[in-house]
């Protein structure tokens, strides 16, 4: 087994590994647990850490190596069902002091909560992409969440310099809540030919002082994930102004998803 280390991120891909990456360069001896093949978690990790980061993490396949650390933060595939199998599983492993903290973007942190033993250690630590850059984590709150798991999740991201709010469960939280539409609305007017994606996003840098245009941001969060969280608002909303427009859609079925593919968008082939 493991010898005890202070956090453990669940999940390595885009986020979990940048994550690991960013506990371990604020000196936390980190555990990343993935059901993947070790070597590819490693080469995931070392991605976005820097020379020397990687002796502070510890890759692991086994759930079980995971009980003694005393904060988890869960970033693995946004799909509620996996979500909720994964953290009860953790609850069941780790003793009741734990935290759970869930990295997701949008999912109902209470239905979570209630496939728990121990619903009150859970939280949301929401984490913007890319974490190392981004200062804000919104701490999410659910009812019924304890003082003391939502007050150590605030010191936690606090000691990497990170600038945390809090909120109560929401759908889309704060951000996605408002940003997430503004990007839908942005691609609503370039399917109508309101005017062309740089027009749009200029005039949104220029009159608004957005230091990125809506279109390109989409582009960088994924248009997969913004037509997920669009998809979660209007189920529970009940409002179908929050849906996907069909060009978003139609980006996303030809997995124009933005930069991590090459086109969204804008084309990055270049």
């Amino acid at each position: 087994m493991i010898n005890k280390a202070k956090i453990a991120v669940l999940g390595s891909g885009t986020m979990g590994a940048q994550l690991a990456a960013l506990f371990a360069f604020y000196k936390y001896d980190v555990i990343v647990w993935d059901i993947r093949k070790i070597e590819a978690i490693k080469q995931s990790v070392n991605a976005v850490g820097k020379p020397g980061i990687f002796d502070k993490i510890t890759i692991t396949n086994e759930l079980a190596d995971i009980k003694e650390v005393e904060f988890v933060c869960e970033a693995i595939v946004e799909q509620l069902e996996i979500k909720k199998k994964v953290l009860s599983e953790v609850d069941r492993l780790c003793g009741p002091d734990t935290i759970l903290a869930s990295n997701t973007s949008s999912l109902d942190l209470e239905q979570m909560a209630n496939e728990l033993t121990h619903p009150e250690r859970l939280v949301g630590a929401h984490f913007f992409n890319p974490p190392r850059e981004m200062k804000l984590v919104e701490v999410i709150k659910t009812r019924f969440s304890s003082e003391l798991a939502v007050q150590k999740t605030v010191e936690y991201i606090k000691s990497m310099k990170k600038q945390p709010v809090i909120v109560n469960n929401s759908p889309g939280f704060i951000v996605n809540h408002l940003l997430i539409p503004l990007i839908n609305e942005a691609s609503k007017m370039l399917m109508n030919g309101v005017a062309s994606a740089e027009e749009i996003d200029k005039a949104m840098r220029l009159g608004a002082n957005h230091p990125l245009g809506p279109l390109a941001l989409g582009d960088l969060i994924g248009l997969d994930i913004v037509k997920n969280i669009l998809e979660e608002l209007a189920t529970r909303l009940q409002d179908d102004h929050y849906a996907p427009s069909p060009l978003l859609c139609d980006k996303v079925s030809q997995n124009h998803l933005g930069r991590k593919t090459g086109a969204g968008f804008y084309n990055y082939a270049k």
